[in-house]
């Protein structure tokens, strides 16, 4: 059974740091995914049976709402998880008053977040050694 579930600060941060590992550390080879952030975030986590497969976070910074380190296991690729995740956290965004998110989108997963209602601006900049584009949605 799966389940969509919220989590405030570092509740629950062993299953969101379980799928960003893996994501991000064994997958894509960066060094670490560990930041400040996570200490004042909410974080959504799906979860197939108790076990975490999908995860993302929401996080207010100098006025704005930041989406950031969505991600979704290899297995549950292709089945719309991502999606899920960008809408359920921009729901989120809509309650605290926003009209607009933010994210760092890495420039393989642009046109993901294009088809979302999403858009480029700024330089190309580099998390690590990959390329990244800040991207807004306005609601």
């Amino acid at each position: 059974m799966i389940e969509v579930k919220f989590y405030e600060n570092k509740d629950h941060y062993d299953d969101v740091m379980y799928v960003r590992e893996d994501v991000f550390i064994r997958e894509q080879g960066f060094s670490t995914d560990k930041d400040e952030i996570d200490n004042h975030c909410t974080h959504i986590l799906f979860l197939d049976d108790n076990k975490p497969f999908a995860t993302g976070r929401i996080f207010n910074e100098d006025g704005d709402i930041i989406i950031g380190r969505v991600c979704v296991l290899e297995a549950y690729r292709g089945k719309g998880y991502g999606i899920k995740i960008i809408q359920e956290l921009e729901k989120k965004a809509k309650e605290r008053g926003a009209t607009s998110t933010i994210l760092g989108a890495q420039c393989q997963a642009k046109e993901f977040y294009l088809k979302l209602g999403y858009e480029e601006f700024g330089d190309i900049y580099f998390d690590e050694y990959c390329p990244h584009i800040h991207m807004r949605h306005t609601f």
